[in-house]
Order: C-alpha cells, then structure tokens, then sequence
C-alpha cells in the first residue's frame, strides 16, 4: 500500500496540470467560444433571441464550428441561419424543440452526431452539397420534418439519421450511397416510397422498420444480408423484390406486414432466422428453385437441411394443418400469431418443438403430438383454456402438458 501514495500524488498532479492547461472559453457578447482549426468555435450561447444570424467572426476570429450542445435545449430559438466559414456542427448542438428553420452554409462538411435531434417543429432541410458526412441520429425525433434534401456526393447515410421523422413522405437517396445504418428512417410513418440507390450494399437493422405506409420496396443487388427487424411492422408493404444475391433473413425482418402476401426466398438464402414473417399478412413463402438449404412444401418454409419447419404463414387461410411426415423439428416461433388455424397433427417423425412456437395462436383448439417428441420449448403453446392436446399415456409430450397445467385430450 505504501508504494501507491507517490504514484497517486503524481497521477493527481499530472491531472491538475492538465487541467490548468484547458484554456477558458472566450466571451464575445452572447457567445462563449475556443479557438482551434485556425478559428472560433462557438461553445455556448446565452442569449434569448428566437431568430439568429449567428455572426461570421468573434473577436476578428473566424467562426469555424459550432460545438457540442452550443445552442441545445434553448427554448425560444425558432430560426437559425449559420454562416459562411463554419465547417462543422458538434453533437446535440442544435437539439431544440421550437427550431423551424435552419439554414446551412455551403461550407459545411460535417454535421455531429444528434445535431438536430427533437427539433420537433422544424419543416424541412436543405444539406449542402459538400457535407460528407452525418452522423448518428442527426435529426432523429423531427417529427414535422417533411422533406430533407441530401448532397448528391453523399455514400453513408448513419444509423438513425432520419428516425422518428414521422411526417417524411418521401426522400431522395443519392447513387453514391452504399450504406443505410440501423434505424436509418425508423417510424417515418408517413414515408410511402424510397428508391434504394443500385450500388447500396448495406440496409441496416429497423432501416424501415414501422414505416406504415411504405408499400413496395426493392433491394438492390448489391445486399446481400435482409437485416434484423428491417421492414418491422410496415403494415402497407404489399410487394417486396429480393435480390439473388440475398443469403441471410434476420429475425423478425417482415414481423407485422399485414399487406404482404406472398414472398420469394433467392436461390442463395442460406439462413433464415427466428419468426422472420411472423403476424404478417402472408399467405405462402415459396423458394427459388435452385435453393439447396430450404424448400415450400404447400406455401410453409423448411429447412432442406434439417427438416424443420421454419415457418408458416401467419394468414394462410387453412383451419387444419398436417405436418408432412419427415419433418423432424418446429424451429421457435414457426407457427406463432397463426391467424386461422384450429387444428394441428404432428407426424410420428418429431422429436423437438421450439420455443413459442404456437405463440398467440387464437383459434387453435386442437394439437396431436406424438410419442416421438422428446423436447418442448418454453412457451411453445399459450395457456388457453380451450385449447386441448392430445397425446398417448407415458410420453414426454402427456408429461410436459401436465406440468404446464395445460388441458389434455384422450
């Protein structure tokens, strides 16, 4: 212990020297601001105004950025113009609610991260053309924001960008574009139509998701992966083109698409992932021909090579089902938010029911399970109390529906 107090001494003397070494911001009027980048960046404003020409120079300085939360939060600022010179927007600098209007200099290149984050009343956005980049959530929570026009050299567009934006009808993605990150236009509910530029390669996780009114989408042939929950709850999608190229489905990408009725997989899909149709309006899911790993037998997804069911289709209109014999295994979720069915008989060649796999499954009344299942996931079923399951003396499945207290048949 005792060689510890000489290195504390000069840990806290290396810090306080440091922090004697922090220059304190400059005061111009109602600006407090630095110097750096051969300028001023402006820290913090004071005033009370709700419209702003923030000045071109402090102090005969350059004003070159706007720092981190320099104007958030301030109450009454509705109008705000930038001037020429300033490069760069900090995080959170303009988080303010009342802000409508903004206008952005043509020397700008950067905008932060939740720059413009809840700026609630602000109607639409104009981003110069030489920002080359934007950061994370950078107006996330506008949600009067109606149209916002992008830079046409832009090539990333960041996670949660445009989220939230709920009154974004439509926006023009530029070509250069290869990048949308997760949650890149979540809840845009009233976006009906985006154009995903030919070279993208990258649509991330809820990109789209509780996008209600998006009706049609097509993925480019670049992407090769349909991310997580990535058009979640986009109950207009009527119509989805899936590239050949696809090999991955993430779970729960097309859970909620009420209008989507019928979907391809690509001959190259290698993975599909939990409940990835699951409470949609789907009908059938068919398989390209060609697709070694997964096949349709009667619009219900297998997998070819475990012979599990993967997925039925939440409104295909079928009261009964039989699962063909061979089938092996119910994956998680297979059969979950089935709006039709009342019956379902399992073959003798089951050994294993996943998790939640009848999950809110409203009119099911009846299911036979066989001796041969030896495993049955948590949840498998919901404890309805007209739902009856039927299976033989001294099985898994008979002791299994009994300490669940679920009702038995025969």
């Amino acid at each position: 212990m005792r060689r510890l107090g000489p290195l504390i001494v000069l840990a806290l003397a290396l810090w306080m020297a440091g922090a004697r070494a922090e220059p304190a911001p400059l005061v111009s009027g109602d600006y407090a601001y630095g110097l750096q980048d051969g300028g001023a960046v402006i820290t913090r404003y004071t005033g009370t105004d709700t419209t702003l020409d923030i000045p071109a120079s402090l102090d005969g300085h350059p004003v070159v950025a706007i720092g981190d939360d320099a104007f958030s939060m301030h109450a009454k600022l509705k109008t705000v113009t930038i001037p020429e010179g300033v490069k760069r927007l900090g995080m959170f600098s303009f988080s303010c609610r009342a802000l409508r209007q903004v206008s952005l200099p043509k020397s700008l290149e950067s905008i932060g991260e939740a720059a413009f984050n809840h700026c609630w009343e602000l109607r639409e956005i104009e981003i110069p053309e030489n920002v080359t980049h934007i950061a994370n959530s950078a107006f996330y929570g506008c949600k009067k924001l109606r149209r916002a026009t992008l830079p046409k050299e832009l090539t990333r567009i960041e996670g949660g960008v445009f989220g939230g934006c709920q009154e974004l009808r439509r926006i023009e993605i530029p070509k250069g574009v290869t990048y949308i990150g997760d949650m890149a236009f979540y809840h845009c509910r009233t976006l009906t139509e985006i154009k995903l530029p030919d070279g993208l390669t990258h649509l991330g996780e809820s990109a789209l998701g509780n996008c209600d009114r998006l009706r049609s989408i097509e993925i480019p042939a670049g992407v090769t992966s349909i991310e997580d929950e990535v058009f979640y709850d986009c109950a207009a999608l009527a119509r989805v083109l899936l590239p050949e190229g696809i090999k991955s489905i993430g779970w729960g990408a097309f859970f909620g698409c009420d209008a989507l009725r019928e979907i391809t997989l690509p001959a190259q899909v290698e993975t599909v992932s939990e409940y990835p149709f699951t409470d949609s309006g789907l009908r059938k899911i068919l398989v390209a021909e060609g697709n070694p790993n997964y096949r349709s037998v009667d619009g219900v997804l297998f997998d070819a090579r475990t012979d599990a069911l993967v997925a039925y289709p939440s409104a295909k209109p079928d009261k009964k089902y039989t699962i063909p014999e061979g089938t092996k295994a119910i994956n998680a979720h297979a059969l979950s938010y089935s709006k039709s069915l009342t019956r379902v008989a399992m073959p003798d060649s089951l050994t294993e029911i996943g998790e939640y796999a009848f999950f809110r499954c409203p009119k099911l009344r009846s299911v036979e399970i066989p001796s041969s299942v030896q495993q049955i996931g948590p949840g498998a079923f919901s404890r309805r109390k007209n739902l009856a399951i039927t299976a033989p003396e001294g099985s898994y499945a008979r002791a299994w529906a009994e300490e669940n207290k679920l009702p038995l048949s025969g």
